[in-house]
């Protein structure tokens, strides 16, 4: 049997799964899903900083809505 290595992060004490990774020429987006909620999603964007790499919340609406775009748009074709 293959093993399967799982992303997985808690935010407000829910544990959430990583469900893909889109990157466009300036970032790169982590869709993370709550298990027990579907409707539950967190998107969140890599930061490199000291030559240390963490998740940190996007910037407004406006590059949410992005993100979710490239989501939408990697799944509808």
């Amino acid at each position: 049997m293959d093993e399967v290595n799982v992303t997985k992060i808690d935010i407000d004490g829910n544990e959430y799964f990583l469900i893909d990774s889109i990157s466009d020429d300036k970032n790169v987006y982590n869709f993370f899903c709550n298990p027990n909620d579907k409707d539950d999603i967190y998107v969140l964007k890599n930061k490199n900083e000291g030559g240390e790499s963490f998740y940190v919340s996007l910037d407004d609406d406006n590059e949410i809505d992005y993100a979710f775009s490239l989501f939408f748009q990697k799944y509808n074709e």
